[in-house]
């Protein structure tokens, strides 16, 4: 089985794969594109985006990533020192776009601003011009390859302990910080601890990302693959059970994934 990440191991042991059978590199991306971008292609990022330090939040507008009590936090805090000059942009849409541009209020074009989806070509310019990635997410957040590439890219990271990505790629305090997703002075104060940080210190931050980043590129994924098919070939065929092999024959031609 390949699988995200070592994070991962104890829910795959507890369906009876022995360690061995652990393979890992799921969850990359092509680490070169992000860190590299054609600056010729570039395109014209809004203002805003330049004249403040930008806190960028990347996904779908959907209640388990949390986007809500996150744009809450940024609301009590706004008015603190620390916080004077910064911004929260959205990149994307969903159910809940509504319910945050209501909770955005007064900030709304001024400190807090919504952009519609962006392609991975234009989103590499958002991530590269950004302070750092936030993502809050609640659950259901198996990896959050955003992460990934805002780390490729060279920012920071703020990011949810319940992130399947956290435990690996987060050395809070080196790259970024963790926070609990369910507390929201958490990610209040996890907001105001990065705002202090001076601009020395952010890029250290940003050139750590790219370092940890650096060993979960494509080359992972393929050693990964590699390693668990030699695996499968060495230790022979097996028949598995009637009931699995039934299932097997079910959906043979079923599933299409293109």
């Amino acid at each position: 089985m390949v699988i995200p990440a070592a994070s991962h191991d104890s829910t795959y042991r507890y369906f009876g794969l022995g360690q061995q059978q652990l393979f890992y590199g799921v969850n990359v991306i092509d680490n070169h594109f992000f860190a590299s971008p054609d600056a010729a292609a570039a395109p014209c990022l809004p203002d805003f985006f330049k004249a403040s330090r930008c806190l960028l939040c990347v996904g779908r507008q959907i209640p388990k990533k949390n986007w809500k009590q996150l744009l809450e936090a940024f609301r009590n805090i706004a008015g603190h020192t620390e916080a004077s000059g910064w911004s929260m942009v959205f990149l994307g849409d969903g159910p809940e776009h509504e319910a945050l541009l209501g909770i955005a209020g007064d900030l709304l074009d001024q400190r807090v601003h919504f952009l519609p989806f962006k392609t991975q070509e234009e989103l590499v310019y958002y991530y590269h011009a950004a302070a750092a990635l936030v993502l809050p997410s609640l659950y259901g957040e198996t990896w959050g390859l955003v992460v990934n590439e805002a780390m490729a890219s060279g920012i920071p990271v703020l990011v949810s302990r319940k992130c399947g990505s956290s435990e690996t790629l987060v050395r809070d305090g080196v790259n970024g910080f963790l926070f609990d997703p369910d507390n929201i002075r958490s990610i209040e104060q996890t907001l105001l601890k990065f705002f202090l940080l001076d601009v020395d210190s952010r890029v250290d931050m940003g050139n750590a990302s790219r370092r940890l980043i650096d060993d979960w590129g494509l080359e992972r994924f393929c050693q990964g693959m590699w390693d668990a098919v030699s695996f499968a070939q060495s230790h022979g065929k097996r028949k598995g059970t009637l009931a699995g092999r039934n299932i097997v024959n079910y959906w043979n031609g079923r599933y299409c994934p293109t």
